[in-house]
């Protein structure tokens, strides 16, 4: 895939990643607002559907909602979230 390169080994062998490409890249398809480990709302867009299946896949739930207009603007879900609770 296109996207970031080269990714560090310590992501490889602790993270179960998910690789993009530079289509899913530009439309933000893992810009995603985590609910919970494995609850997330995701943007309802035909770039996502991959991420989105693949994020299924792993057993994450994802609800898809339309969400066009921050992404126009250069963010998305995540960047259009506060979190609530941080350390």
């Amino acid at each position: 895939m296109d996207g970031i390169k080269p990714i560090p080994d310590f992501f490889e062998k602790e993270y179960d990643l998910i690789r993009i490409n530079k289509k899913e890249q530009q439309a933000l398809a893992t810009n995603v607002f985590s609910i919970s480990n494995d609850l997330v709302i995701a943007r309802d867009h035909p770039e996502s559907k991959r991420a989105v299946s693949e994020m299924r896949k792993r057993g994450i739930e994802v609800i898809e909602i339309p969400f066009d207009g921050a992404p126009a603007t250069g963010g998305s879900l995540r960047c259009c979230t506060l979190p609530l609770i941080r350390e």
